[in-house]
């Protein structure tokens, strides 16, 4: 099997090649949200396509992510305190209801959506 994968792009259909030297294809159209303080972040409301967590100081509490517009029913993930810098993909990750992102502490994290 060779390295290279096709994976979707995003909203504009396009597709871009996942590889070693393009693990994170998300596309120029990709959507962010940046958290920097312990709250409850409702980063979209409605269907959507989760792409990456990106952890750009080690984490000062837990990170929980859900499929929801509060912070409840389905859980997607859930990353630990302390967890280091890094960017933490899940490649076109569907979620329908909402995606609602929970910052136990003033961790300083970017959210990557459409």
């Amino acid at each position: 099997m060779g390295t290279e994968i096709s994976a979707y792009r995003g909203s504009t259909g396009s597709a871009s090649l996942v590889s070693k030297t393009n693990p994170f294809p998300v596309g120029g159209n990709c959507a962010y949200t940046g958290i920097t303080t312990a709250t409850t972040t409702v980063v979209k409301s409605g269907a959507g396509i989760l792409h990456a967590i990106v952890v750009n100081a080690t984490a000062a509490g837990t990170i929980t992510v859900y499929d929801n517009t509060a912070a409840s029913s389905t859980k997607i993930a859930t990353l630990k305190a302390s967890i280091a810098e890094g960017v933490y993909s899940y490649m076109g990750l569907a979620f329908s209801t909402g995606l609602t992102v929970v910052t136990a502490g003033a961790s300083d994290v970017t959210v990557l959506y459409n």
